[in-house]
């Protein structure tokens, strides 16, 4: 389980920022299972959370690829894939990289 950290910073007359980390903490030790200190799990390097998460890029370009014989606007691919969290703003910003492929 990840710990979280707001942060707070100043950002002159626009007031103040906020932010929220994450960040998971590792001890080194020799024990395989993890360690508890201070109520607080450690957790050994091979029992780390592992996230792997296909790239929205990739999936925009194979949806793309798929349907070549088509045109589509920005707002038609993020309904099409709004599933798969890509949003009209990633796919605009991103526009010249998947036209450059």
């Amino acid at each position: 389980m990840p710990l979280h950290e707001r942060n707070s910073t100043f950002a002159g007359r626009a007031g103040h920022r906020y932010n929220t980390y994450s960040y998971y903490l590792f001890v080194l030790q020799s024990d395989s299972d993890g360690k508890e200190i201070e109520d607080v799990k450690f957790l050994s390097s091979s029992k780390t959370p592992k996230i792997v998460k296909t790239k929205k890029s990739q999936l925009i370009l194979n949806f793309l690829r798929e349907d070549s014989d088509r045109a589509f606007y920005t707002g038609e691919i993020a309904k099409l894939l709004k599933d798969q969290d890509a949003t009209i703003h990633y796919i605009a910003t991103n526009q010249r990289t998947f036209l450059s492929d």
